[in-house]
């Protein structure tokens, strides 16, 4: 026996043919274009806030923008020994673009080498507001909580930022 189909019916399979075709069709069409919003998202490159030439003087520390106010940030970099990039890591602290921070280097021991390297950039760089810290005191049992506490006690600024000295800043970093 053999089915035949009347118009009526053939109708209807063409209309849901096309139907699932074009359901197929939108369903890629959204992922597809869920993909390529989440490249846009994660693959761009971010607007830089305060590293345009406009905000800062080529003179350190001097905003060409006064009608902004900027936090000073106070930097506490703990040391201890030299490593072969100590000059370079502490050094991009000394050439921030922002307008109101201070470096305030620490050393527990007064003949650690460390501590001739900080003196080297603090001589380099006179206009900055750097200091160095030499000696610690016992507040606890971490020593670099002891080795920073003189510095944090001392800083200018509410916000505070500890690095290590093996850490490279950028100098847009705050």
């Amino acid at each position: 026996m053999q089915l035949l189909l009347t118009p009526m019916f053939a109708d209807y399979d063409i209309l849901l043919a096309c139907g699932l075709l074009i359901f197929w069709c939108g369903y890629w069409l959204v992922h597809l274009s869920a993909i390529c919003y989440g490249k846009y998202k994660l693959y761009r490159k971010p607007k830089p806030e305060l590293s345009t030439p406009s905000l800062v003087c080529l003179e350190h520390g001097v905003p060409k923008n006064n009608n902004k106010q900027y936090p000073g940030v106070s930097i506490l970099k703990p040391l201890v020994g030299v490593d072969p990039n100590l000059f370079v890591n502490l050094s991009s602290y000394f050439q921030m673009e922002y307008p109101m921070y201070e470096v305030l280097i620490c050393v527990v021991d007064p003949n650690d080498p460390a501590a001739m390297v900080a003196n080297r950039l603090l001589d380099m760089y006179p206009s900055v507001d750097a200091r160095l810290f030499l000696g610690g005191s016992q507040v606890g049992v971490n020593p670099k909580i002891n080795n920073v506490h003189a510095a944090y006690q001392a800083a200018k600024y509410s916000l505070i930022l500890i690095s290590d000295s093996s850490i490279k800043s950028i100098n847009t970093l705050i």
